[in-house]
Protein backbone atom coordinates (compact mmCIF):
# COMPACT_ATOMS: atom_id res chain seq x y z
CA UNK A 1 0.00 0.00 0.00
CA UNK A 2 2.70 2.70 1.10
CA UNK A 3 4.42 1.78 -2.78
CA UNK A 4 1.33 2.65 -4.17
CA UNK A 5 0.92 5.74 -1.90
CA UNK A 6 4.45 6.87 -2.85
CA UNK A 7 3.79 6.09 -6.67
CA UNK A 8 1.16 8.55 -7.14
CA UNK A 9 1.62 11.59 -4.18
CA UNK A 10 3.43 14.41 -5.65
CA UNK A 11 3.39 13.24 -9.52
CA UNK A 12 4.94 15.64 -11.46
CA UNK A 13 3.82 15.93 -15.55
CA UNK A 14 4.07 17.89 -18.04
CA UNK A 15 2.64 18.34 -21.41
CA UNK A 16 4.44 18.28 -24.98
CA UNK A 17 3.46 19.33 -28.54
CA UNK A 18 6.20 18.51 -31.01
CA UNK A 19 9.43 20.17 -29.10
CA UNK A 20 7.79 22.75 -26.80
CA UNK A 21 7.15 21.33 -23.21
CA UNK A 22 4.24 22.63 -20.76
CA UNK A 23 5.00 24.21 -17.48
CA UNK A 24 5.08 21.36 -14.72
CA UNK A 25 1.66 20.77 -12.75
CA UNK A 26 1.10 18.59 -10.03
CA UNK A 27 -1.40 15.81 -10.48
CA UNK A 28 -4.29 16.43 -8.22
CA UNK A 29 -6.22 13.16 -8.75
CA UNK A 30 -6.50 10.18 -10.83
CA UNK A 31 -3.70 7.25 -11.75
CA UNK A 32 -0.56 7.09 -14.00
CA UNK A 33 -0.90 6.23 -17.51
CA UNK A 34 1.01 3.61 -19.03
CA UNK A 35 2.12 1.52 -15.71
CA UNK A 36 0.81 -1.93 -15.89
CA UNK A 37 -1.04 -1.50 -12.33
CA UNK A 38 -3.01 1.24 -14.02
CA UNK A 39 -6.37 -0.78 -14.81
CA UNK A 40 -6.24 -2.19 -11.80
CA UNK A 41 -5.88 0.89 -9.50
CA UNK A 42 -8.56 2.32 -11.82
CA UNK A 43 -10.85 -0.75 -11.44
CA UNK A 44 -10.64 -0.81 -7.27
CA UNK A 45 -11.34 2.76 -7.40
CA UNK A 46 -14.90 2.44 -9.17
CA UNK A 47 -15.81 -0.41 -8.00
CA UNK A 48 -17.90 0.78 -5.14
CA UNK A 49 -20.48 2.77 -8.53
CA UNK A 50 -22.70 0.12 -8.44
CA UNK A 51 -23.86 0.87 -4.60
CA UNK A 52 -25.19 4.37 -5.75
CA UNK A 53 -27.91 2.81 -8.42
CA UNK A 54 -31.56 2.40 -6.90
CA UNK A 55 -32.13 -1.97 -6.72
CA UNK A 56 -34.81 -1.90 -9.36
CA UNK A 57 -32.22 -0.71 -11.94
CA UNK A 58 -29.30 -2.79 -12.88
CA UNK A 59 -26.23 -0.99 -14.54
CA UNK A 60 -23.14 -2.74 -16.55
CA UNK A 61 -19.34 -1.13 -16.64
CA UNK A 62 -17.06 -1.39 -19.50
CA UNK A 63 -13.50 0.20 -18.85
CA UNK A 64 -15.03 3.94 -18.06
CA UNK A 65 -18.21 3.49 -19.55
CA UNK A 66 -21.24 2.78 -17.36
CA UNK A 67 -24.80 1.96 -18.67
CA UNK A 68 -27.66 1.93 -16.29
CA UNK A 69 -31.42 0.35 -17.49
CA UNK A 70 -34.50 -0.31 -15.94
CA UNK A 71 -37.45 -2.31 -16.88
CA UNK A 72 -40.79 -1.92 -16.12
CA UNK A 73 -44.39 -0.97 -17.52
CA UNK A 74 -44.76 2.30 -16.04
CA UNK A 75 -42.86 5.71 -16.88
CA UNK A 76 -43.40 7.30 -14.01
CA UNK A 77 -41.22 4.27 -12.14
CA UNK A 78 -38.88 4.33 -14.76
CA UNK A 79 -38.33 7.80 -14.49
CA UNK A 80 -38.12 8.11 -10.45
CA UNK A 81 -35.69 5.06 -9.61
CA UNK A 82 -33.41 6.18 -13.08
CA UNK A 83 -33.16 9.43 -11.82
CA UNK A 84 -32.44 8.68 -7.85
CA UNK A 85 -29.53 6.56 -9.55
CA UNK A 86 -28.49 9.37 -11.43
CA UNK A 87 -28.45 11.99 -8.75
CA UNK A 88 -26.99 9.24 -5.91
CA UNK A 89 -24.28 9.18 -8.79
CA UNK A 90 -23.95 12.44 -9.15
CA UNK A 91 -23.03 12.84 -5.35
CA UNK A 92 -20.49 10.08 -5.54
CA UNK A 93 -18.69 11.78 -8.08
CA UNK A 94 -18.40 14.45 -5.69
CA UNK A 95 -16.67 12.48 -3.03
CA UNK A 96 -14.97 9.76 -5.53
CA UNK A 97 -12.65 12.45 -7.66
CA UNK A 98 -14.68 11.12 -11.04
CA UNK A 99 -16.58 13.23 -13.32
CA UNK A 100 -19.58 12.40 -15.61
CA UNK A 101 -19.33 14.51 -18.84
CA UNK A 102 -23.22 15.03 -19.59
CA UNK A 103 -23.00 16.01 -22.83
CA UNK A 104 -21.78 12.66 -23.87
CA UNK A 105 -24.85 10.94 -21.79
CA UNK A 106 -27.14 9.66 -23.67
CA UNK A 107 -30.54 8.02 -23.09
CA UNK A 108 -33.03 5.44 -25.16
CA UNK A 109 -36.30 4.77 -24.52
CA UNK A 110 -37.22 0.78 -25.66
CA UNK A 111 -40.66 0.35 -26.27
CA UNK A 112 -42.36 -1.19 -29.04
CA UNK A 113 -45.73 0.49 -28.66
CA UNK A 114 -47.57 2.45 -31.87
CA UNK A 115 -48.87 5.10 -29.83
CA UNK A 116 -46.77 8.12 -29.44
CA UNK A 117 -45.84 8.71 -25.51
CA UNK A 118 -43.62 10.33 -23.56
CA UNK A 119 -39.65 9.80 -22.62
CA UNK A 120 -38.70 9.98 -19.14
CA UNK A 121 -37.82 13.08 -17.66
CA UNK A 122 -34.10 12.46 -17.06
CA UNK A 123 -30.86 14.36 -15.92
CA UNK A 124 -27.51 14.31 -15.05
CA UNK A 125 -25.87 16.93 -13.15
CA UNK A 126 -29.00 19.54 -14.05
CA UNK A 127 -28.32 18.78 -18.08
CA UNK A 128 -31.46 17.18 -19.39
CA UNK A 129 -30.11 13.82 -21.15
CA UNK A 130 -30.60 13.97 -24.69
CA UNK A 131 -33.01 10.99 -25.66
CA UNK A 132 -31.86 9.03 -29.20
CA UNK A 133 -33.33 6.77 -31.39
CA UNK A 134 -30.06 4.62 -31.55
CA UNK A 135 -27.39 4.09 -29.17
CA UNK A 136 -24.20 2.21 -29.74
CA UNK A 137 -23.35 -0.27 -27.01
CA UNK A 138 -19.90 -2.47 -27.20
CA UNK A 139 -19.97 -2.08 -31.12
CA UNK A 140 -23.71 -3.40 -31.06
CA UNK A 141 -26.62 -0.37 -32.40
CA UNK A 142 -28.98 -0.76 -30.54
CA UNK A 143 -32.84 0.76 -32.08
CA UNK A 144 -35.60 2.04 -29.94
CA UNK A 145 -38.01 -0.76 -31.24
CA UNK A 146 -35.03 -3.17 -30.80
CA UNK A 147 -35.43 -4.33 -34.21
CA UNK A 148 -31.41 -4.30 -35.24
CA UNK A 149 -31.91 -2.68 -38.46
CA UNK A 150 -29.86 0.11 -37.91
CA UNK A 151 -27.32 -2.55 -36.74
CA UNK A 152 -27.20 -4.88 -39.58
CA UNK A 153 -27.30 -2.07 -42.32
CA UNK A 154 -24.18 -0.56 -40.63
CA UNK A 155 -22.63 -4.08 -40.44
CA UNK A 156 -23.28 -4.73 -43.81
CA UNK A 157 -22.04 -1.01 -45.02
CA UNK A 158 -19.11 -1.78 -43.20
CA UNK A 159 -18.28 -5.76 -44.82
CA UNK A 160 -18.55 -3.67 -48.28
CA UNK A 161 -16.32 -1.50 -47.34
CA UNK A 162 -13.97 -4.29 -46.76
CA UNK A 163 -14.61 -6.26 -49.47
CA UNK A 164 -14.05 -3.48 -51.84
CA UNK A 165 -10.54 -3.20 -50.44
CA UNK A 166 -9.27 -6.69 -52.08
CA UNK A 167 -10.89 -5.54 -55.71
CA UNK A 168 -7.93 -4.89 -57.91
CA UNK A 169 -7.51 -1.41 -58.41
CA UNK A 170 -8.31 -1.53 -62.24
CA UNK A 171 -10.99 -3.54 -63.99
CA UNK A 172 -8.24 -4.52 -66.51
CA UNK A 173 -6.01 -6.10 -63.50
CA UNK A 174 -6.41 -9.52 -62.67
CA UNK A 175 -6.23 -11.32 -59.89
CA UNK A 176 -4.28 -14.37 -61.34
CA UNK A 177 -1.38 -14.50 -58.63
CA UNK A 178 -4.64 -15.86 -56.26
CA UNK A 179 -5.60 -19.30 -58.79
CA UNK A 180 -4.81 -22.64 -57.49
CA UNK A 181 -2.49 -23.34 -54.77
CA UNK A 182 -1.97 -19.55 -53.87
CA UNK A 183 -6.20 -19.04 -53.46
CA UNK A 184 -5.79 -20.11 -49.20
CA UNK A 185 -4.07 -15.76 -49.32
CA UNK A 186 -7.24 -14.37 -50.28
CA UNK A 187 -8.95 -16.71 -47.93
CA UNK A 188 -6.90 -15.22 -45.22
CA UNK A 189 -7.32 -11.93 -46.41
CA UNK A 190 -10.82 -12.41 -46.13
CA UNK A 191 -11.22 -13.66 -42.90
CA UNK A 192 -8.85 -10.93 -41.87
CA UNK A 193 -10.96 -7.65 -43.33
CA UNK A 194 -14.59 -9.36 -42.88
CA UNK A 195 -14.69 -12.05 -40.54
CA UNK A 196 -12.18 -10.35 -37.75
Amino acid sequence: MFFIKNLHENRIFRVRIGSVYSEPKVQENGICQGLSMSCTLFLIAINDIIKNVHPKVQGCIFADDYTLFMRSKYISEIETCIQSSLDNLTNWTNTSGFLFSPQKCQAIHFCRKRKLHNHPDLSISNHPLNFVDTIKLLGLYFDKKLSFKFHLSQLKSDCLKRINLMKPPHKNVKLSIFVGKENSIITLIFQFLIIL
